[in-house]
């Protein structure tokens, strides 16, 4: 996963990867969602610090002005809750577009339109030629009772 810091200063870059990764990503909105996530954590930051000084003077303090207190910080409470599920809600959106970003591919990958469009630059040693059909590998994992998919589709 890139950095949203990385992403932020590098948008074009993000927006062209996309594109020759033909994927559906747009920038823009990650950048919204991540400009709401900053603000809505300055909020819940700001009520908090609010509620732990309030919190003290209430502690220090005694009689009328405790029961003003405890009413005045429970307004704060209140807005605390609400930003704190907005907030939750906003890093669902936030996360979910992170998750998103595309990967910068290298400048000397080719464009293609899928896997066909791959180059073969260079191999390694012979292939070895079968006189049977290889089995793959999942074939070789029931055959060899290393695995059982249909107990696991159960669980």
């Amino acid at each position: 996963m890139l950095d949203i810091k990385f992403i932020r200063e590098n948008k074009e870059l993000i927006a062209e990867a996309s594109k020759r990764k033909r994927l559906d990503f747009q920038v823009e909105e990650l950048l919204k969602v991540d400009d709401e996530r900053v603000r809505l954590v300055v909020a819940v930051d700001e009520l908090r610090r609010q509620q732990n000084e309030a919190s003290e003077a209430i502690s220090a303090s005694s009689g009328d002005d405790k029961t003003k207190l405890i009413e005045r910080i429970s307004g704060v409470k209140t807005d605390l809750q609400s930003k704190e599920e907005e907030l939750k809600s906003v890093m669902k959106d936030w996360h979910n577009l992170m998750l998103q970003v595309p990967n910068i591919p290298d400048i000397s990958v080719p464009d293609g339109p899928d896997d066909t469009a791959n180059q073969e630059i260079s191999v390694w040693g012979e292939r070895p030629k079968f006189d049977f059909v290889p089995k793959s590998h999942v074939e070789l994992m029931i055959n060899l009772k290393l695995a059982d998919f249909d107990r696991g589709t159960k669980v």
